[in-house]
């Protein structure tokens, strides 16, 4: 008996501005798992910014299941 392929999940994508400091970009992170985003990579990084705290920052993306 041949089984039935289960559809593949459907996904939702955001990427976020994380400030590279290690104890804001962790608690950017925490919240974002909060509302059931998954990181996934990093999409690029930014060159220095002198109007941020870090001087620099990076662009994540994430993924949850659509709703």
């Amino acid at each position: 008996m041949a089984q039935k392929a289960e559809a593949a999940p459907r996904w939702e994508y955001k990427v976020t501005t994380v400030l590279a400091t290690d104890d804001f970009a962790t608690k950017q992170l925490n919240e974002l798992a909060g509302d059931g985003w998954e990181y996934i990579g990093l999409v690029g990084t930014a060159k220095p910014n002198t109007n941020t705290v870090a001087g620099h920052e990076a662009l994540v993306a994430s993924r949850r299941a659509r709703k």
